[in-house]
């Protein structure tokens, strides 16, 4: 659910974000475009150590994940799939309608989610254009304005006083 806010975060900070590190600016060679296998640039945007790191982060949460599912199978003690017992801030709920409440949320946003970053890679490689391009914010802002005109309008007209 990170990355539907991400990808456009991304592409408004990279370049402050570069500047204030003293790097390159990821973004500038694809255009201001983030990589992904639809519009190019996903291996070359970043270099061989980094996936790398990124396989073996991955790697670490799978085994971490299998351990815990071994132990668990062991010892008869229940397993929730994806439940890896990190919460620092104490957000997970303690009743067990509640947990289940939101492994359901979890479920529709993660979906959602995913989505939302198919929709923003799609956008991108038919047009061309950043996801949070100041063309496409004002485009969606002027659409926004306009339905909103309208419905007052009608709502004005509807109105008996």
């Amino acid at each position: 659910m990170v990355a539907a806010l991400g990808w456009p975060a991304a592409e408004l900070g990279d370049e402050s974000a570069a500047r204030l590190l003293g790097l390159p600016a990821v973004l500038s060679h694809t255009g201001g475009l983030n990589p992904s296998l639809l519009n190019g640039g996903l291996l070359d945007a970043a270099p061989l150590p980094f996936w790398l790191g990124c396989v073996a982060f991955t790697a670490y949460v799978e085994a971490a994940g299998n351990a815990r599912k071994s132990a668990a199978t062991v010892t008869n003690a229940p397993y929730l799939p994806g439940d890896l017992g990190f919460d620092p801030l104490g957000c997970y709920p303690k009743q067990p309608q509640q947990r289940g409440d939101r492994q359901e949320s979890e479920l529709r946003h993660g979906r959602l989610a995913m989505l939302a970053v198919a929709g923003f890679a799609g956008q991108e490689a038919v047009t061309r254009q950043p996801v949070a391009s100041v063309h496409a914010i004002d485009d969606f802002g002027a659409a926004l304005t306009g339905t909103v005109e309208k419905v007052l309008t009608q709502l004005h007209s509807a109105l008996p006083f």
